[in-house]
């Protein structure tokens, strides 16, 4: 039994060896959004039909820099890529607006894994598109510090975890015009999400069920009401690990937006309706 335990304890610090790199490739859609009341409304709002999309690539890695007997110090970046498209139809024309396929953020981070957790401190910065006439934004034109920490049970035969993120979005000046400018801040996101899964031989299945929060919206430091929001949402997964391969592979049935996964959306408020939505990845060790 003791041998057992050590195996499954030091099993996360030895995943992946001395680190690893990933891609990912992910795309959802929104035909609705919730209202302040919670209430799910149409982005139609009278017209034939209207949705947001989104079209993302991640790519990343991460990597060891000290090993100690049970702790190790990591640090990381990531480069995000997303086409954010609207369109409405309206007796049959269709109008439409994009972002086009454009870096979104970069992302650097240090941190430390244990036996049972892991946590790390990073800075996103926002690469968006400005947006004009021709063209939608893909972020919210803010940069950002994140904190995230996970920990997890150890279980020969189940997958049991929980995480939280926070990410202290930074304001940014907006011009009025005039030689005026404001001061706008869109709010800071919280998440708080727990993983379930059960281990087969190639790989793992589960659930995830995540908890959103974003704060209100702020101009010049005056808050602006009703602008605070939430999002509970649920996705499945799976990912497969050959054996004696570097190399692993996740689905989860949900999109990866600007911050967060957005599963199946079961509750929320001034957020997006979420439903449909993949994300495809790869991992392989180093």
């Amino acid at each position: 039994m003791k041998q057992l335990l050590a195996i499954l304890i030091a099993a996360p610090l030895s995943a992946g060896g001395m680190g690893s790199v990933y891609a990912a490739f992910g795309w959802g859609k929104v035909t609705q959004v919730y209202d302040t009341a919670g209430t799910a409304q149409d982005l139609a709002q009278g017209a034939d039909d209207a949705s947001l999309q989104v079209l993302n690539l991640h790519l990343g890695g991460s990597y060891t820099v000290l090993s100690l007997p049970t702790q190790s110090v990591f640090v990381g970046g990531g480069l995000q890529l997303q086409q954010r498209s609207q369109s409405v139809t309206v007796m049959n024309e269709t109008m439409s607006l994009s972002s086009g396929f454009a870096p979104q953020v970069f992302q650097v981070y240090a941190g430390l894994r244990g036996p049972l957790y892991m946590a790390k401190l990073g800075f996103a910065a926002d690469l968006g598109p400005e947006p004009d006439a021709n063209t939608l934004p893909n972020t919210d034109r803010q940069h950002d510090v994140f904190l995230k920490a996970a920990a997890w049970l150890p279980n020969p035969m189940f997958a049991l975890s929980g995480y939280l993120s926070y990410r202290f979005t930074l304001a940014r000046s907006e011009d009025m015009g005039g030689g005026q400018t404001m001061s706008v801040d869109n709010g800071d996101w919280f998440e708080i999400g727990v993983k379930g899964g059960y281990k087969i031989p190639m790989g793992e299945v589960g659930l995830v069920v995540n908890y959103i929060l974003k704060t209100a919206a702020s101009m010049d430091g005056n808050t602006a009401d009703n602008t605070d929001g939430y999002l509970i949402t649920v996705y499945p997964y799976v990912k497969i690990a050959p054996p004696m391969s570097p190399v692993s592979f996740m689905l989860k049935l949900a999109a990866v937006d600007e911050y967060f996964y957005y599963g199946l959306s079961l509750a929320g408020k001034n957020m997006p309706v979420t439903r449909l939505g993949f994300t495809l990845g790869a991992m392989m060790g180093l």
